[in-house]
C-alpha cells in the first residue's frame, strides 16, 4: 500500500498542471503569469511578431528595445487587440507592466497593461487572467 502511494503521489501532484497545459512542452503562451515577478518597462518596438496560437488564432508579440536590452513581450491574441482598436508598429514607444519570466535563460515579458502615447489597454487582471478569456475566447 505504501509503495502504491509513493508511486501515485507525484502523478497526482503533477497531473493537474498537465491537464491545464503546463507540462514541459507547454508553449510560452500557456505558462502561468506570475504577479510576484511584475516589472514596468518602456522602450521602442523594433519588431512585431504574430506567432500561431492554434488552429485559427495568432498572437501579437513585440521585440522591445529598452535602455538595457531587447526583450520579447507577449501582448495577447491579435483579434483581441484588433477588437480594442489597439495596434503596435515598429518604431512605436510603449510602456508596459507585466510578468518577467524566462525560457531557457531567454527573458520575456507577459504584458498585463500596455500604453502607447495616450492610449492604454488592460490585457490581464492583476492575477494574470486574460481579459479575452471572459469573452469566451479561451486562454492564452
Amino acid at each position: 500500500m505504501k509503495k502504491a502511494l509513493w508511486f501515485l503521489a507525484p502523478i497526482l501532484l503533477i497531473s493537474p498542471l498537465y491537464s491545464q497545459g503546463y507540462g514541459p512542452r507547454a508553449s510560452l503562451a500557456q505558462r502561468p503569469y506570475d504577479p510576484a515577478r511584475e516589472v514596468t518597462v518602456a522602450g521602442t518596438v523594433t519588431s512585431v511578431l504574430h506567432p500561431s496560437m492554434g488552429r485559427r488564432m495568432t498572437g501579437t508579440h513585440v521585440l522591445l528595445k529598452t535602455e538595457n536590452e531587447v526583450v520579447e513581450v507577449h501582448l495577447g491574441p491579435t483579434s483581441f487587440l484588433d477588437s480594442r482598436k489597439f495596434s503596435v508598429s515598429q518604431g512605436d514607444t510603449l510602456t508596459l507592466t507585466g510578468s518577467r519570466l524566462s525560457d531557457g535563460g531567454k527573458p520575456y515579458v507577459i504584458a498585463r497593461e500596455v500604453a502607447k502615447g495616450s492610449q492604454s489597454l488592460t490585457l490581464r487582471d492583476r492575477n494574470g487572467i486574460p481579459s479575452w478569456s471572459r469573452q469566451g475566447a479561451g486562454r492564452w
